[in-house]
């Protein structure tokens, strides 16, 4: 698996967003926590349309293969909201 990292001001090592996404939702899981877009884009910094996208990347081949389940949460009056979980 190959995952980029950044380099952050003053030579430090950042997490990148696939990172700290993935790290996030592992931690979760050994929780048994499921996770809206809003609930992991609050958690991790991260716009919601990348959070989608980084999901849809750790279930690549190449970034990990992950499980991740989706059920449906409810609705909020604009939609259902959905909820993830990384299976580990």
């Amino acid at each position: 698996m190959v995952v980029a990292t950044r380099t952050g001001t003053g030579g430090s090592v950042e997490p990148t967003q696939l990172e700290s996404i993935r790290d996030f939702l592992i931690a979760a899981a050994h929780g048994g926590v499921w996770l809206t877009l809003a609930e992991i884009a609050e958690a991790t910094v991260v716009g919601e349309a990348s959070v989608s996208a980084q999901i849809r990347n750790l279930r690549k081949p190449e970034f990990g293969s992950y499980t991740i389940h989706k059920r449906r949460r409810g609705s909020n009056g604009h939609g259902v909201v959905w909820e993830y979980r990384l299976q580990v």
